[in-house]
């Protein structure tokens, strides 16, 4: 659905979330962090798609759907 797609990409773009993230990860970014880093990151992740398919009463994409809009995330 290309409206679906197009308005996925337009909430990722309007929020500054990407920048957050790359601000999280460079101040908490030390020496044998990168395990939580990565827990945190997914956590955000999944809080985004979960955020995005409260939109309707039915699912708007599945998880694989969202992962393969998010690449350079």
């Amino acid at each position: 659905m290309p409206g679906e797609r197009e308005h996925t990409m337009c909430v990722l773009r309007q929020f500054p979330l990407r920048r957050k993230l790359l601000g999280y990860r460079n101040y908490y970014g030390v020496i044998g962090n990168s395990r939580m880093l990565s827990a945190y990151y997914y956590y955000v992740i999944r809080m985004l798609y979960k955020w995005l398919n409260r939109r309707s009463q039915r699912r708007s994409m599945t998880w694989a759907q969202f992962q393969r809009r998010l690449p350079g995330w």
